[in-house]
C-alpha cells in the first residue's frame, strides 16, 4: 500500500519541464476537457452497450454534475491516467518496492488528484458500503488483510504531496464515471466483434453501479 502511495507521490513531484516533458500535454483546463472527453467516449460506445434508459439518464446527469463543479487545480503534474496495483511491477524479493509502472497510454500533464481519485475507485476494502461493493466488478487484492483502507491511502498521499483533499469526492466521482465509460467501451467493442468476448468476462451490468457510485460520492462524500 505505502509503495503505491509513495510512487504516486514521487511521480507527481517530477517537474515535467526538467525531464523534457514540458509539452507533454495542455494542463490548463485539463479537468473540464477530461469530462468532455469521456462524455464523447460514451457517445461512441453507447450504440453497442446494453444500457437502459435510467442508466443512460443517470450517466448524463453525473457528467453534467461533474462539469458544473470542476475543482480548481492546485498543481499541474505528470498524470498517469490509470494508476493502480495491476499496472505496477513489484520486486519479488522485496514486495514493498515497486520496480516499474506500466501502461502509460493515458498519461499527460494535468491535475494529479485525477490519479488518486481513480486509484480509490479501484481500491477495495473488507468492510464496504453496499454502494461501493456493487460497483467493484474488477478484482483487487487490496481487500485482503494488511492493505491500507481508502481513507488511509488518501491521508498518506496528502501527507506526501502536500495537496489539499477537500474536493477529493469530486475526483473519485469522476474516476467512477471514467471507469464506467471505459468498461462500457470494452463491452461495445466485444459487441462489434473488435475484441474477443473474454475481454468482457464479468463486466456485464458494470456501468449502472459505477454511475450510481459517482452520484453517491458526490452527494455523501467518501466516509459512507
Amino acid at each position: 500500500s505505502m509503495a503505491l502511495v509513495d510512487v504516486l507521490v514521487a511521480l507527481h513531484a517530477v517537474d515535467p519541464q526538467a525531464v523534457g516533458l514540458g509539452d507533454f500535454g495542455r494542463p490548463e483546463g485539463f479537468l473540464a476537457r477530461q469530462v468532455r472527453r469521456w462524455v464523447s467516449q460514451w457517445d461512441q460506445a453507447r450504440p453497442g452497450v446494453p444500457a437502459d434508459v435510467v442508466t443512460t439518464a443517470a450517466l448524463s446527469q453525473l457528467a453534467e454534475a461533474l462539469a458544473d463543479t470542476v475543482p480548481a487545480t492546485q498543481r499541474h503534474t505528470i498524470v498517469h491516467g490509470d494508476y493502480r496495483i495491476d499496472n505496477c511491477l513489484f520486486d519479488a524479493a522485496d514486495p514493498g518496492r515497486i520496480r516499474a509502472v506500466l501502461d502509460w497510454e493515458l498519461s499527460t500533464l494535468g491535475d494529479p488528484l485525477a490519479d488518486l481519485g481513480l486509484l480509490l475507485v479501484y481500491w477495495h476494502q473488507a468492510d464496504e458500503h453496499p454502494m461501493w461493493r456493487a460497483a467493484q466488478y474488477l478484482p483487487s487484492p487490496t481487500r485482503l488483510p494488511g492493505f491500507l483502507r481508502r481513507d488511509e491511502v488518501a491521508h498518506a498521499y496528502a501527507a506526501g504531496s502536500g495537496l489539499n483533499l477537500d474536493r477529493l469526492p469530486w475526483y473519485v466521482a469522476f474516476g467512477a464515471f471514467k471507469l464506467g465509460v471505459v468498461l462500457a467501451g470494452i463491452l461495445a467493442r466485444v459487441q462489434a466483434g473488435m475484441v474477443p468476448p473474454s475481454m468482457a468476462a464479468g463486466l456485464e451490468g458494470s456501468l449502472a453501479p459505477l454511475v450510481a457510485l459517482g452520484h453517491h460520492v458526490l452527494a455523501e462524500g467518501l466516509d459512507r
